[in-house]
């Protein structure tokens, strides 16, 4: 059960890196009047990515613990 809740924290700190890297490199190359709300919405997928990733991987490991503290 821990293995796959650490796997789970790695792939989705991944799928949000990657997909706000996506959307801010669409935006920052091609320069347009639109470009700012694109690109705070770049930014909270690459913030999400560094808030999900940790909280995920900080629940994996506070899981299955049989020594009795909490």
């Amino acid at each position: 059960m821990k293995t796959l809740l650490r796997t789970a924290a790695v792939f989705s700190f991944l799928f949000f890196l990657v997909a706000g890297g996506c959307i801010l490199s669409q935006t920052l190359s091609s320069p347009a009047s639109d470009a700012i709300p694109q690109a705070a919405i770049g930014f909270v997928f690459v913030g999400a990515a560094f808030f999900v990733g940790p909280m995920l991987l900080f629940a994996a490991e506070r899981v299955g613990r049989k020594d009795g503290s909490q």
